[in-house]
């Protein structure tokens, strides 16, 4: 890590509040502090002299429910101030017209409720831009199912779940192409953050999803950092996931947006449904990939 700028970094996420949280509270007591060192690590990995980072793909797999979300536009808004290129292109791209309009009002409303932040961005609702006034950069926020998400010029790009790319047929083109400005951009990034599909991976999703896992086994060697929260298989073998010891490993947001009892009501609730119902709840709760021949 280049410590300057990973100390940056944390100090201009940190002051960020949370505008749909009681007192919209800042990040630095709101965010699970197992956040902290992967904002460290994505702005940490950039050697401000050489304007290359080291680190130029992230992908972080986390259970339902441990606000990942809420914590992409404040880590893109943060890329845009760290941003030293004029007129960048950064995108944030959303599963749903209805996830990226969620995501654009919480990132609206983390720039009205910081006056520097209103000086320092100029808000677009109907294009769903923020614009940095001084140089230009724009951070637009995109929806996978409506708008058309390519490679273009971004310097960096946010995907929220992944494992919706499964679905549409073009996005292996997609991702060939977002990889390409990386080739151009050496500060660039691609960042990458899902829960596991509900149905067994496919497509893309099940691309990138095994390259990350090889990647943290020491079987390839990419400059990409891989954070999985998942049981290994030996466990998932043994039912494991259902012991409630288990469960703070795998939901690292675990006492603030995610809490034992909801989980515990959670699985009587699908246990009592039925075998399909479990599946869903193993594979969102526990990130279990293969569980229609684990759960019976």
């Amino acid at each position: 890590l280049f410590h300057e700028e990973a100390q940056r970094a944390l100090r201009v996420f940190k002051r960020m509040r949370v505008p749909d949280m009681p007192g919209t509270p800042r990040l630095a007591e709101a965010c699970g502090p197992w956040f902290f060192p992967i904002v460290a690590a994505v702005f940490g990995c950039y050697d401000p002299d050489a304007h290359v980072r080291m680190l130029q793909e992230f992908f972080l797999l986390v259970p339902k429910g441990n606000s990942k979300s809420s914590y992409g536009g404040p880590l893109m808004l943060t890329a845009a101030i760290m941003n030293r290129r004029p007129e960048a292109e950064f995108s944030f791209v959303a599963p749903t017209i209805k996830v990226a309009n969620i995501a654009f009002g919480q990132t609206k409303g983390t720039i009205r409720l910081d006056p520097e932040l209103e000086k320092l961005f100029q808000i677009q609702t109907h294009l769903r831009t923020i614009t940095h006034r001084l140089n230009g950069t724009k951070l637009q926020i995109k929806a996978a199912d409506t708008d058309v998400v390519t490679g273009g010029k971004d310097v960096a790009t946010l995907i929220d779940e992944t494992h919706v790319f499964a679905e549409k047929t073009t996005a292996a083109d997609i991702f060939i192409e977002l990889r390409g400005a990386l080739g151009k951009r050496k500060e660039g990034f691609l960042f990458q953050i899902t829960t596991q599909s509900k149905k067994p991976p496919a497509g893309v999703f099940k691309a990138e999803l095994e390259q990350a896992r090889a990647v943290r086994d020491g079987e390839l060697e990419l400059p990409l950092l891989p954070v999985l929260y998942e049981l290994p298989d030996r466990l998932v073998e043994r039912d494991a996931w259902r012991a409630r010891k288990y469960w703070p490993l795998l939901n690292p947001n675990w006492g603030r947006s995610v809490n034992e009892d909801f989980l515990a009501r959670t699985l009587t609730a699908a246990e009592r449904k039925g075998k399909e119902e479990l599946i869903l709840v193993a594979s969102q709760h526990s990130h279990l990939d293969f569980v229609t021949d684990v759960v019976v």
